[in-house]
């Protein structure tokens, strides 16, 4: 891909991908900028400026410039078929979570507001939770033991590339799967689907991540750029 005229404005605190794709972006063309005070809007062409960090920095700088990050919704999970999630997940507020059944997978619908994890009990939560609104929305499942996890960057549902970053498994598998996925459902056209293998050779949706703040987990800045380029959008325009 040519990314000549186009700038990646990136912050100036370590990010673990950054020298990756920074690289990728200036070997395809294009420029890179660090931004320090992203709160405040840089000196930087909107429509020819792409974003690429953690959210905080990411949406705070969209905000400022006016630009739209195609962002799954956490909430999209819940709509899915148990087939392709082999658990059922509900959204719930944090008060109303019971653990009488044991540990829960809980994970919160707005993003990165706390650890998305398993959690043995409510103090556990509740730690993890101290200050958060008690109608903070969530989701919950029950804990899902996977043997590997494979991260699958998707544009236009294709498969750009993908990695196993935990265990071992088939990577034509674990791809095939995330394909096919990415065919039969509803998903913003650029986005990050971790996917991961249970016991008999299942398989199952781990969660969505955005292209614009997700790490590369072992898959090719080069190949993964065009996700990266049009996860950001001048507000108002379609890719």
């Amino acid at each position: 891909m040519n990314n000549t005229g186009f700038r990646l404005a990136i912050s100036r605190r370590p990010y673990p991908e950054r020298p990756k794709v920074t690289a990728a972006w200036i070997g395809s063309g294009g420029t890179v900028t660090e931004v320090d005070q992203f709160w405040t809007r840089p000196n930087l062409p909107a429509r020819h400026t792409k974003i690429y960090g953690n959210s905080l920095f990411s949406l705070t700088l969209a905000s400022a410039m006016g630009l739209e990050l195609v962002t799954p919704s956490n909430r999209l999970l819940i709509s899915l078929d148990f087939k392709w999630t082999k658990r059922f997940i509900r959204e719930r507020c944090v008060s109303e979570i019971s653990f009488n059944k044991g540990p829960l997978f809980v994970k919160p619908v707005k993003q990165k507001l706390f650890s998305a994890r398993v959690y043995k009990c409510s103090i556990d939560l509740q730690r993890e939770c101290c200050g958060l609104p008690v109608d903070t929305r969530v989701l919950i499942s029950s804990p899902l033991s996977f043997r590997s996890e494979t991260r699958a960057f998707i544009l236009n549902g294709r498969v750009l590339d993908c990695a196993t970053y935990r265990g071992r498994t088939s990577l034509t598998r674990a791809r095939r799967f995330a394909s096919e996925f990415a065919r039969h459902n509803d998903l913003p056209f650029t986005c990050v689907i971790d996917v991961g293998e249970i016991g008999r050779g299942g398989w199952a949706v781990i969660e969505l991540n955005p292209s614009w703040a997700a790490c590369l987990n072992g898959c090719d800045a080069v190949r993964v750029l065009e996700c990266i380029k049009t996860a950001t959008q001048v507000k108002g325009n379609e890719p």
